[in-house]
């Protein structure tokens, strides 16, 4: 039986006195880091955060790590697995999966929701807000109204929009559920438990249903579009880690816009102003003065240049900023459906200088249509010069209480699995005043540390040939800019969100357990946000080299970023 609500529906108004109060997102971003035997420098590569055979278009958040264990509650039609998914309160449109049609308003004087082609108007733009555990409303932008439904029916003649009113608000509430596997969702309405939001055919224009999880057209892609930007940021590449900047810097109209390395300059921090007229940035440099944009110019592969220019008004100026996967941004034209084409780095990807170009957008193990923005904010922290990285970044936990989950996969007792961890964490513990507590749940922690052979490991991450001795992967968010004291040296400071630590009990080329021992203290300096490896040799965070004693250098490199910024 359904437990009576006590709910409040948030309104907002729309039109001319459209009004945004939307907090900013968490971005965390993830990376991997490997330790490779036995005296190679250790890789480091940017993975997806879904498995490569998953079909993943525009589905958010990633569930990649969503388990039962964590308590989240399962839900099952016709034998197939969903989770509640917890969405962020924001602004999105929804594709049908099955024939790739946007959820829209017949309109404009109608209240009749059926499918269309995608198209940049309002109408196609929702609010959704949690009401309460796992219940969500869906406000139209464009109206006002609430996606709901007439009655618990089959069939056409159900699924409308209605304004709130204190008798029919159940029949504006939904269920949002998540395939624990793929990441489609479902839309469940809580007055028709059991049903889900349907569409019927693959015609432009068809009446959108009420009906069963059977049929191939009762699944969506949901698609964030951010509006939380405000402000000054510079546009980072999340593959090449380069910069977004007009080439010169030229003030001339039509300058291209290339990738260069970070620099404390003006070319390159963008302004993102956002347009409420149409839910739109135009993103203008703050040393030119133009604004970003894609040119009718293109190249011999048929993809358009990125150019700065003067106005702001036209097509091809409006941007639309779209998270994904809770883990970095798309940015793509106003006018072009969502995740279709998006800002992007021209071959050879890495290269200084290469151009940004407008190219269709691909989920893939390239991360180049990817980018970060980071706020440019004030350098009001600075720190000693004992950087002591080939990297620009570092990260930290932002608690000095860390959780640590271990599991030893592999039984053989001469594989000191917890002996190798109590060393590590007493390390850099003392180094960096940190304490370190174990859990039972991995849920529970904040680093979790698997150790085991190769193949057992190889299972558990579904990868295969690995040559690396460790392991870590890394997430992190809320980035800041920070300068060295020693002059105009910025570097980037990130919170770490989790870590995920892999040690290889058996490997080509170990001779014995001191190398197992400086992998485990190597890959814990990463869990606890050492980014790259030293510049200098004989260190533990070097790689494979003996070394089982951290160095003054290496722990003031990490020491430095927790007493500024740890709590």
């Amino acid at each position: 039986m359904k437990k009576t609500l006590a709910l409040f529906l948030t309104v907002i108004t729309v039109f001319s006195s459209l009004t945004f109060n939307i907090s900013a997102v968490e971005i965390p971003q993830t990376a991997v880091s490997t330790t490779t035997a036995p005296t190679t420098q250790p890789d480091i590569e940017i993975i997806p955060p879904i498995s490569e055979d998953v079909e993943n278009e525009g589905l958010i958040p990633n569930i990649s790590d969503i388990s039962e264990e964590n308590g989240t509650s399962l839900f099952s039609i016709s034998s197939l697995t969903y989770l509640y998914a917890d969405i962020e309160n924001g602004y999105y449109s929804f594709k049908n999966r099955g024939n790739g049609l946007f959820v829209d308003i017949h309109g404009p004087n109608t209240d009749m929701i059926h499918q269309w082609s995608y198209h940049s108007g309002f109408q196609e733009i929702w609010y959704i807000s949690k009401v309460e555990d796992n219940l969500y409303s869906i406000q139209s932008v464009y109206s006002g109204k609430y996606l709901g439904i007439e009655n618990s029916n089959i069939g056409e003649a159900n699924i409308n929009q209605y304004s709130y009113g204190p008798n029919n608000f159940e029949n504006l509430l939904w269920y949002i559920r998540q395939h624990k596997t793929t990441g489609a969702f479902v839309f469940e309405p809580y007055s028709a438990e059991g049903k889900v939001l349907t569409s019927p055919d693959a015609n432009v224009g068809s009446e959108l249903q009420l009906g069963n999880l059977t049929i191939s057209r009762a699944e969506w892609g949901l698609y964030e579009l951010d509006i939380s930007l405000n402000g000054t940021h510079y546009i980072q590449n999340f593959q090449t880690n380069r910069f977004a900047g007009p080439y010169g810097p030229s003030t001339e109209d039509g300058t291209k816009i290339h990738q260069w390395d970070f620099g404390a300059y003006t070319q390159f921090q963008w302004i993102f102003e956002f347009n409420e007229t149409d839910i739109s940035y135009s993103i203008k440099n703050a040393y030119t003065g133009k604004y970003l944009g894609y040119s009718l110019e293109m190249d011999d592969s048929g993809y358009y240049y990125i150019e700065q220019y003067s106005s702001n008004t036209a097509a091809n100026t409006r941007w639309r900023i779209r998270s994904l996967y809770d883990t970095y941004y798309l940015i793509t034209p106003r006018d072009y459906e969502p995740y279709s084409y998006t800002l992007s780095v021209d071959p050879p990807h890495d290269s200084y200088g290469s151009y940004l170009k407008l190219v269709p957008y691909s989920y893939d193990y390239e991360y180049k249509d990817e980018w970060m923005l980071l706020p440019n904010l004030p350098y009001s922290k600075s720190i000693d010069d004992v950087w002591y990285s080939d990297s620009d970044m570092v990260m930290y936990w932002k608690s000095n209480d860390i959780a640590i989950y271990r599991k030893k996969i592999n039984g053989s007792s001469s594989f000191d699995f917890v002996g190798n961890i109590n060393n590590a964490t007493s390390q850099w513990g003392s180094a960096l005043g940190v304490n370190f507590s174990t859990k039972i749940l991995s849920s529970n922690a904040d680093i979790r540390i698997y150790g085991g052979t190769t193949a057992e490991l190889e299972k558990i991450l579904s990868v295969s040939n690995t040559t690396w001795t460790g392991l870590t992967k890394n997430g992190w968010n809320n980035g800041s800019l920070v300068r060295l004291d020693n002059g105009n040296v910025i570097k980037q400071v990130y919170e770490q969100k989790f870590a995920d630590v892999y040690i290889k009990s058996d490997y080509s080329g170990a001779s014995d357990a001191t190398s197992i021992l400086e992998t485990t203290i190597h890959e814990m300096g990463h869990a606890l946000g050492y980014y790259g490896h030293p510049t200098g040799n004989g260190n533990v965070m070097n790689g494979l080299n003996g070394v089982t004693i951290l160095t003054t250098a290496e722990k003031q490199h990490l020491k430095e970023i927790y007493d500024n910024f740890a709590e």
